[in-house]
């Protein structure tokens, strides 16, 4: 049964289920040193990992690609961030000065945002935030919101961020799983 959440965005993007091989998600647990949101697991589960109109790269545990791989590219951001914030620590953004937390990186788009989870100890995978990040001008936006909320609100133009541009509503968003 997909949740109602996932079932929007399944319609809204024609993703057919059928995730080729479900995700060891111990492992996952293991080498990210987190779980991983619910409702990202569900996707996975159900649809695998893919590109919304081949823009949005969702990453998948287990993907081929390495660049499309969660559990080898999950945490580059974090230990890329980490080493210029202790030679510039003015460039971490004020929304995370004083938090302990892990960048999980779980999408990125073509022309390089990085999407990620503000994974923080004790705080269920459902509660983080999510974080968009752009390198040129060290661009910063946050959400509330789940991982699927964010999918469906960046797909029907009605999340408020400058840093991902709307898709051209006069055509509708596709799903194109990476292993299909």
């Amino acid at each position: 049964m997909v949740s109602d959440r996932l079932q929007r965005l399944a319609q809204l993007t024609a993703m057919s289920q059928g995730a080729a091989v479900r995700p060891d998600w111990n492992a996952v647990r293991s080498t990210l040193g987190h779980d991983v949101p619910a409702d990202y697991r569900e996707l996975i589960d159900n649809f695998g990992a893919g590109a919304y109109d081949n823009y949005i790269e969702l990453l998948g545990p287990g993907e081929p690609i390495q660049l499309f791989n969660l559990l080898q590219r999950g945490l580059y951001w974090d230990e890329y961030l980490r080493e210029d914030w202790e030679d510039v620590p003015e460039d971490m953004p004020s929304e995370l000065q004083g938090r302990t937390f892990t960048i999980i990186s779980w999408a990125t788009t073509e022309d390089g945002v990085q999407m990620f989870w503000i994974a923080e100890s004790g705080v269920p995978a459902e509660q983080w935030q999510i974080a968009f990040f752009q390198l040129a001008g060290e661009n910063w936006e946050f959400f509330q919101q789940s991982t699927t909320q964010v999918l469906t609100r960046l797909v029907t133009g009605e999340l408020p961020t400058s840093l991902v541009p709307r898709f051209p509503a006069d055509t509708p968003v596709t799903f194109s799983r990476y292993n299909s």
